[in-house]
C-alpha cells in the first residue's frame, strides 16, 4: 500500500525551519502533535478544547506566498504541501 505524503515546512516560535512529511488528508493539529510541534503555548498546553474547534488556542500562520493566514490548526485538513509558522 502506497500512502501519499505531503511536505510540511514548519517554522517554530524561535524562527527555526524544519521539513516533515505528513499523510495526505491529515488533520494539521494532529500532524503537528505527532512530530512534536505543539501548536499550544503557555497555559494553553493544558487548557484547550483538544481539537474540538471551539477555543482558538491552536492557531497557526499558514504561509501562502507573501500572505500569512491565521487559522485554527484543528480545522485544517492537509491536501497540499504547506508552510506553517507557530504563533
Amino acid at each position: 500500500m502506497n500512502e501519499e505524503k505531503l511536505k510540511l515546512v514548519l517554522w517554530d516560535r524561535f524562527g527555526k525551519k524544519s521539513e516533515h512529511w505528513i499523510e495526505l488528508g491529515a488533520n494539521l493539529r494532529e500532524a503537528l502533535m505527532s512530530i512534536g510541534a505543539n501548536p499550544y503555548e503557555k497555559k494553553f498546553v493544558q487548557l484547550n478544547c483538544k481539537g474540538m474547534g471551539i477555543c482558538g488556542t491552536c492557531k497557526v500562520l499558514v504561509c501562502e506566498g507573501d500572505i500569512d493566514w491565521e487559522k485554527r490548526s484543528c480545522q485544517i485538513q492537509c491536501f497540499q504541501d504547506m508552510e506553517i509558522r507557530l504563533k
